[in-house]
């Protein structure tokens, strides 16, 4: 059983922004309407009619159908995206860091592989380098190019925000921020060494990105306000240090000898329940101006950078949510500044990212372990990247175990076979509107297979003893047991995955004998209904989640949904 985080979290999300603000229309757009209106009618025909012999007023038109901005909303059981109102899903795929670059190969390409695994929304890459190729010009033909693709695929969007840092360093910025390091200064890992990434202590950089970021929200606002194809924005991508424990620059320097912001330091003494053990055996809340050494000890280069990079990505965020207010996320891949450690700092310092995005590529124990780190948060989780090989196993993880609001596997394009991906999207896509009404809900338990030993929980009325069917260390790339089981009401399940076999047992107090009184297989249509498939007795009575088929390689496995309904007698 996967653990599930049981804490409280103050109300804390974008400094309480549950909702959107609607985006304000300048006076100068109003009155060029205005104006437009007046011109469209002659002056002459106006004039001419007769107030004997009245016009008849033309009918009605109805007003434009505007469909809601996507926006979180805080449940019982977490944080939830909501498009058109309704929870959903986000199941992606990734495409590789330049196709969207091109339209020709996202066509021939990504796209058809998104819809080889029936996702419903593509994760693209948009580069500050073409967007804005000379300062204060701008080109959104890929941007529109992009959305009219994915509209055309009905699909949705999330950018990526290829702006001052990717997996870093500034590959992505223009050419003429990365040319003129008087004005746009680099970091300095190693002191007196200018580095590939651009340093968050340069103001310049920090507003010319902001400013950058912000004309593509405005322009997105414009074409998309309508169709909301875009969802969500990535900010950034992979920010963090490489190559050394923090910036040395000389202005990085000041500030590390500087205290600590008070502000923080309040803020981590609010919050020092959520602390990684690590971060909290570090911390000295007695400092109180002291520098970034005194309080933070071993961990203050993390701190350090955590503050400023987290500050730097949200004046970002906040400069593209001033013009069109979807929500915002950045993704962390365990650098230094961008870690389960630092986490806290960054929700002190980044109040407009609404979203973790954990990129993983580990294999699934692995990746439980890095989820189990950034559980902590009171933000909505998504997962950017996974492995391909992994996704039928860890999709179940992030989605059933997390409360992920989405999962999808980095690069979509890749060769490998999709077919096991295929299968899990189709399930998680159609339940959609059963399995998001109780994410998170301790109705909802999530299998993972994390060595030999088997799992046991209590759910609805029973005790479930999981046995998984590789009963024997995993070995290379062989798919563990994975899959949910969502209590319906206390004697009826909906079970999903593969790879293992239960066993109901009694609750003490409950009639001894349990058994079932009906096993169906089945799958969930397109509109999100149960359609029974065969219903299983006799020799297929036991509620084996394996395969089936003699002679089948435990590879080869393949999902298996089933609702069973049990009964207890004396």
């Amino acid at each position: 059983m996967i653990p599930r985080f049981t804490g409280s979290f103050p109300r804390h999300l974008n400094g309480g922004r549950l909702g959107w603000s609607a985006v304000a229309i300048p006076a100068s757009a109003l009155a060029a309407a205005v104006s437009l209106v007046i011109l469209a009618c002659p002056i002459g025909a106006a004039s001419s009619r007769s107030s004997k012999h009245p016009a008849a007023a033309p009918p009605a038109l109805p007003p434009p159908v505007v469909r809601p901005m996507p926006r979180l909303v805080r449940t019982a059981h977490g944080v939830r995206l909501l498009l058109d109102d309704k929870p959903y899903l986000i199941l992606h795929g990734e495409a590789d860091n330049s196709s969207g670059s091109s339209l020709q190969f996202l066509e021939n390409h990504t796209w058809k592989k998104l819809e080889s695994v029936n996702a419903n929304t593509a994760l693209i890459p948009i580069y500050w380098e073409l967007v804005e190729p000379t300062e204060w010009h701008f080109d959104f033909s890929l941007i529109d190019g992009i959305i009219r693709q994915a509209r055309d695929h009905r699909m949705h969007v999330v950018f990526l925000w290829f702006g001052a840092y990717k997996n870093t360093n500034g590959s992505y910025a223009p050419a003429w921020v990365k040319t003129n390091l008087g004005r746009f200064p680099r970091a300095q890992m190693q002191a007196g060494e200018n580095s590939t990434a651009l340093s968050a202590f340069g103001p310049e950089t920090c507003k010319a990105d902001a400013r950058a970021f912000a004309t593509v929200m405005r322009h997105i606002g414009q074409v998309d306000s309508q169709n909301r194809t875009v969802l969500m924005m990535q900010v950034e991508s992979e920010a963090g240090g490489r190559g050394g424990n923090r910036d040395h620059c000389l202005d990085a320097e000041a500030a590390f000898q500087g205290s600590v912001p008070r502000e923080l330091m309040r803020y981590l003494t609010a919050h020092q329940a959520f602390m990684t053990s690590d971060f909290a055996h570090s911390w000295n809340p007695t400092a109180v101006n002291g520098t970034w050494g005194d309080v933070f000890g071993d961990q203050a280069d993390n701190a350090f950078t955590a503050w400023f990079l987290a500050h730097y990505v949200d004046r970002v965020a906040a400069a593209g949510m001033a013009e069109y207010p979807i929500p915002m996320y950045t993704n962390a891949w365990n650098s230094n500044g961008f870690n389960p450690d630092s986490l806290l700092i960054w929700r002190a310092a980044a109040p407009h990212i609404d979203v973790v995005g954990v990129d993983c590529n580990g294999a699934p124990a692995d990746f439980q372990r890095t989820l189990a780190g950034y559980q902590q948060s009171d933000r909505a989780l998504l997962i950017p990247e996974s492995q391909i090989r992994w996704a039928p196993t860890n999709a179940f993880t992030a989605l059933a175990g997390f409360g992920a609001i989405g999962f999808g596997t980095y690069p979509i394009e890749d060769e490998m076979d999709h077919s096991a991906s295929r299968e899990v999207y189709t399930l998680f896509r159609n339940a959609m509107s059963l399995f998001t009404r109780y994410q998170g809900s301790d109705q909802l338990v999530a299998v993972l297979q994390t060595g030999k030993d088997p799992q046991a929980f209590d759910l609805g009325a029973y005790h479930i003893h999981v046995d998984f069917i590789a009963n024997s260390e995993l070995k290379g790339d062989e798919q563990p047991g994975h899959g949910f089981i969502l209590a319906l009401g206390d004697r009826e399940f909906l079970v999903a995955g593969s790879g293992f076999k239960l066993q109901f047992l009694p609750r003490p107090g409950d009639p001894p004998h349990v058994d079932i009184l009906y096993q169906v297989e089945g799958h969930f249509d397109a509109n999100g209904a149960w359609v029974s498939d065969r219903r299983l007795n006799g020799d297929e009575s036991g509620i084996n989640f394996g395969s089936t088929v003699p002679g089948l390689p435990k590879e080869a496995r393949t999902l298996h949904v089933r609702k069973i309904r049990l009964f207890n007698y004396r």
